[in-house]
C-alpha cells in the first residue's frame, strides 16, 4: 500500500467520528469476482483498500466508497 494512501487511513481511524465505516471489508472472494466481472484486475491499492473498508462514507459524507459489489451479489464464500 503506498504511503498516501496509509497516512489517510491512518486520518481516518484518528477521527472516526467524521466517518460511517463498513461492517466489514471485502473478502477475497468478492474482490476476485469483482475482477472476475470488470475482466480486469484491481489495482493493488483499490484491492487492499476494499479489504480493509469495503464501502463506507468519510469526510463527513464527502468521500463515499462504494461496496466492491453489488449487495445481490456481494455474498461470495
Amino acid at each position: 500500500m503506498t504511503d498516501q494512501i496509509q497516512r489517510m487511513l491512518c486520518a481516518w481511524r484518528l477521527t472516526p467520528d467524521m466517518h460511517i465505516f463498513p461492517e466489514r471489508g471485502a473478502r477475497p472472494a468478492e474482490i476476485e469476482a469483482a475482477q472476475n466481472l470488470l475482466r480486469r484486475a484491481l489495482p493493488d491499492e483499490l484491492r487492499e483498500l476494499h479489504l480493509k473498508y469495503n464501502g463506507g462514507q468519510y469526510v463527513g459524507g464527502n468521500i463515499m466508497l462504494a461496496p466492491i459489489l453489488p449487495e445481490e451479489l456481494g455474498h461470495c464464500q
